[in-house]
């Protein structure tokens, strides 16, 4: 299993639980925009309405309502859009927080820290999201003993992510550190006139297998990635109604305003101007 090192390194402030919950967070339709990224603490998504669709490792997922996306500690992902709007949780922590002095720790909880383990990353398993759930009302109570609750139901998650949705065993993480540098290229410079050859002579790769070794580790081409921050960045200025289309066009990179438009419809399923005069 390999990893971009495109780390994201804001910290993270913990309850006294050992948990981060970020939500309900609302989309609007086809308005969510994200950029690959991995960190080192496990995520929970959990959709309370709606649907999402990201990225997590080299698959594409949609998750609904009811069902809970799973981010391994290291693993590349990424929220895209949403075709329909939605609303959704984060519940974040660190295995590392967990450790204590039992076999069971030593064991299950290193094997999660250092990534030799690793879950499913869509799950429906009604048990499961109930668990997720119930962690989720315990950060949100004002009872002052909930994060003991917090605390045993993350243990009871991960249990449960053991019996049901662990994966086969995979080969040892190995860091690729100049294709992060490339990943964190694009994310700053995907605007410019950018494009395979260019990337693989600025880094230092023959064309051909850079173009390879981008798709095994993202599970896209350079273009493909390239021309969906270009389609999500370009949404953002479509929402703030002040630009015509071929402007919004040549802002977000492309350098033809049809191609833009052909583009747009095929990520969308709608046309730029039909957008525009439904949101009027």
């Amino acid at each position: 299993m390999e990893y971009l090192q495109q780390k994201e390194l804001t910290p993270v402030s913990y309850n006294s639980g050992g948990v981060k919950l970020l939500g309900p967070t609302y989309v609007r339709k086809s308005s969510m925009s994200g950029q690959l990224h991995w960190h080192d603490r496990m995520e929970i998504l959990v959709v309370c309405e709606g649907e999402l669709q990201g990225m997590i490792g080299k698959d594409v997922y949609h998750i609904r309502t009811g069902q809970i996306a799973i981010v391994n500690p290291g693993q590349l992902h990424g929220i895209f859009c949403s075709q329909e709007g939605a609303a959704y949780y984060v519940v974040m922590f660190d295995t590392a927080n967990f450790f204590n002095g039992t076999e069971a720790s030593r064991r299950l909880l290193k094997a999660i820290h250092n990534r030799t383990v690793s879950f499913h990353s869509r799950c429906a398993d009604t048990e499961i999201v109930l668990t997720v759930q119930k962690i989720i009302d315990n950060c949100q109570s004002a009872d002052p003993f909930s994060d003991l609750f917090v605390e045993s139901g993350i243990y009871a998650l991960l249990g449960q992510l053991y019996q049901t949705q662990l994966l086969p065993a995979v080969a040892s993480t190995v860091t690729d550190v100049r294709f992060g540098s490339v990943l964190e290229y694009i994310n700053l410079h995907f605007t410019e006139d950018l494009h395979s050859t260019e990337l693989s002579r600025r880094f230092g790769y023959d064309t051909a297998y850079f173009s390879r070794r981008f798709k095994s580790l993202t599970g896209m081409s350079p273009s493909r990635y390239i021309r969906m921050l270009r389609l999500e960045y370009a949404q953002q200025m479509l929402d703030r109604r002040d630009m015509r289309v071929q402007d919004v066009a040549a802002k977000c990179g492309f350098a033809d305003a049809g191609y833009f438009c052909r583009c747009y419809k095929a990520y969308y399923h709608i046309s730029p101007t039909e957008y525009l005069a439904q949101n009027a």
